[in-house]
Order: structure tokens, then C-alpha cells, then sequence
């Protein structure tokens, strides 16, 4: 029985110790007070999965409460390449490393270490995280607690009121074509019903005027056609020099039309595509949840920001897709940018639709007093 125990808290123990990380997070910041030849030092190790990243430069800073001067850490050599569809190069590390501050001899012996970071992945960002430290010689760091924004004594802003209006469903993550119809569909508010219909109608707007537009450049290259026979010149004799020109012409005039003008039907309007600031989101959030309530229309919010590289994947690859686009004509879009989501309005914000990270998608869908949803 004692050796059974044994062989099972044995093969536990893994278990447990993956369980223990991940309750740390994706992302482990691990400072240690280290003895050097000339004083101390403080080492910072950063840990993380492989195929996420921490972003360099102005987006990790070090600050030393306590030390009488400016820390400048010391960093190995960050990686420049474009992340996500931008073709903008970032400095940023794929792999784990190591920081380090070498202190003075006889220096302070007590210190606070802040340290600010930024990680991503191929599917969402998380948002900048600030972690805190107490350090001392020969004693383990201890992590300290960072005070959140106090938002209980503010008064709640008025589309705060109103989103008890609104069942809410969300996605935290970048996400293929499918899966994403998928979620819009789930919500209730961007499933087939008069799809069909309106795709039928769509198809037959869309091929009477491809049609109408081949018609016309027939009749042009007709035109052309009896225009050049009334020429006189050495080519007038040879038939298909004159159907040749006559058929680029009117080819280059349909195709003009065609690029330069959609038919009906095929790029369907969103109501509301709305770039948000944090600072008046308040006004303008208020004001379209009020329409959207008062219509019966679901409401879809994109928050985003220029720092994500999975936000700039979703808007060129899954967003503005047909199918996509189709499935969104009948919301009210709202994009908000959380560029500083530190911010109180973000906070606020981004705490009551549980956004951890960019991408975050939500669907609101208005409904009635009885808590039904209603669309009209």
C-alpha cells in the first residue's frame, strides 16, 4: 500500500508542476538578487512558451525604487522581423532570456523592481503587464501586489446602464473564417434566416448586371466595328485588324466598369463602423446602444489596437472576407482601440467585457424587459 502511494504522488508530481506554471501564466518573470565580483546584481529571467514573444525596446522597461540613480539594465540582442501582416520591423525576443543590473559595492540593500512587459502570440496579444518585486541580499524575491484602478467611486458611465439592455457573447482569440462564422452564427443575431433569399437576390442583381455590362461593350465594339469600315487607310481592307480593335476597346471599357463600380448587392453596408477613443467611449458607445436597442439590431465590437499583429491578421484574412462580410451586414460594428489599456475608461471598458487580451470580439444582442432578445 506505502509503495502504491509512493509510485502515485511519483507520477503526480509532473502533473502538479505543469499545473503550478500555468497558474503563473504564459509569461514568468523570475528576479534574483546574484553576488558579483564588485558588489551585486539583479537578474531578471524571462520564460515563455515556445511561438510567443516578448516585444523589445520602449516596450520593456525596468525601474528600481530605491536606487539612488537611473537601472539600466543590460539585454542580449532582439530579434527585428515583421510580426502579423504589418511590414513594419519590430525588435522583440523569441526566445527566453536574461537581464541584467550590476549593482555598486556598498549600494542599497532594500529595492522594489518594476518590471513592464508585452507578450503576444499568432492569436492574441496580451495586454502590457506591469509586475513588482521586493529584492534584497540572500533573501528569495517576493513578488508584490500591484493596486488595481479603483473605478468604484466614479459614477458609472451611461453605457454601462444601458448594457444591461444586451445579452453579450465574446471571443478572446484570432480565429479561421469558420470558426468565426461559427461564433457570429451561435449568437443568434447572424444566422441564415433571410440569408438565403437575400444571397438569391444578391446573385440575380449581380448577374444582370455583369450581363447588362457585356451588352454594352458588344454594341460598342459593333459601333467601333462599322466606324472603322467608313475609314479610309491602308488597313482598311483587313477584317480582322478591325475586329481586333474593335473587341480590346470594348473589353477595356467593360472591365473598366466592372472594377470601378460594384453590382448591387455585393458589398454589404455595416451600419455603425465606429473607431473608438477610450476617452469620449462613453458618448458615442451610448449613443449606438441606444439605436441599436431602439431598432432591434445585435451589435459587434472589435477591440483592437495597432500594437496587436493578430488584430492586423483577422481584419486582412477573416474580416473582410465575402462570407464574413455578409454575416456582419446586419450589425452595428464598433471598433474600439484599447492603445492604452491601463487607462481608466479602457480599464473600465475592457474589464466588463472580460477582455484579457487582443483580439476580443462581442456580440450584443438587445432584448426586452422580460430578458428575451429581440431583432427585428
Amino acid at each position: 500500500m506505502r509503495r502504491s502511494l509512493i509510485v502515485a504522488l511519483w507520477l503526480l508530481a509532473p502533473i502538479h508542476g505543469l499545473l503550478a506554471a500555468s497558474s503563473l501564466g504564459q509569461f514568468r518573470v523570475s528576479p534574483e538578487w546574484v553576488e558579483t565580483p564588485n558588489g551585486g546584481g539583479i537578474q531578471v529571467r524571462f520564460d515563455f512558451p515556445t511561438g510567443r514573444f516578448i516585444y523589445a525596446g520602449e516596450r520593456l522597461q525596468f525601474r528600481l525604487k530605491g536606487y539612488p540613480g537611473v537601472a539600466k539594465f543590460q539585454l542580449p540582442p532582439a530579434s527585428r522581423m515583421t510580426v502579423g501582416a504589418s511590414t513594419k520591423l519590430q525588435s522583440l525576443y523569441r526566445e527566453p532570456f536574461t537581464a541584467m543590473f550590476f549593482l555598486p559595492s556598498g549600494g542599497t540593500t532594500n529595492l522594489v523592481l518594476e518590471v513592464l512587459f508585452h507578450g503576444c502570440d499568432t492569436n492574441s496579444c496580451e495586454f502590457p503587464e506591469l509586475r513588482r518585486y521586493s529584492l534584497s541580499p540572500g533573501r528569495r524575491a517576493e513578488e508584490l501586489k500591484v493596486d488595481p484602478v479603483d473605478l468604484s467611486a466614479a459614477e458609472p458611465p451611461r453605457w454601462r446602464m444601458l448594457m444591461t439592455e444586451f445579452s453579450q457573447r465574446s471571443l478572446t482569440h484570432a480565429i479561421d473564417e469558420p470558426g468565426f462564422l461559427t461564433f457570429i452564427r451561435a449568437s443568434g443575431a447572424g444566422d441564415d434566416r433571410g440569408t438565403a433569399a437575400a444571397s438569391k437576390d444578391t446573385s440575380a442583381g449581380g448577374s444582370w448586371f455583369k450581363a447588362s455590362i457585356l451588352v454594352v461593350a458588344i454594341l460598342i465594339a459593333m459601333g467601333l466595328r462599322r466606324f472603322w469600315l467608313g475609314l479610309t487607310h491602308p488597313l482598311r481592307g483587313t477584317r480582322w485588324v478591325g475586329w481586333a480593335a474593335s473587341a480590346v476597346v470594348g473589353s477595356a471599357f467593360g472591365l473598366w466598369i466592372l472594377s470601378n463600380h460594384s453590382s448591387p448587392g455585393s458589398s454589404p453596408s455595416i451600419r455603425a463602423n465606429v473607431d473608438l477613443d477610450e476617452e469620449d467611449a462613453d458618448d458615442q458607445l451610448s449613443s449606438i446602444l441606444e439605436a441599436a436597442r431602439d431598432e432591434g439590431v445585435p451589435i459587434f465590437v472589435d477591440f483592437w489596437a495597432t500594437w496587436c499583429s493578430p488584430c492586423d491578421l483577422m481584419e486582412r484574412n477573416v474580416l473582410s472576407t465575402p462570407a464574413v462580410t455578409e454575416a456582419l451586414s446586419r450589425f452595428d460594428r464598433v471598433r474600439i482601440r484599447a492603445e492604452s489599456p491601463t487607462s481608466p475608461a479602457a480599464r473600465e471598458l475592457l474589464e466588463y467585457f472580460d477582455a484579457k487580451g487582443l483580439p476580443t470580439y462581442v456580440v450584443l444582442v438587445p432584448r426586452n424587459g422580460e430578458g428575451v432578445e429581440v431583432l427585428k
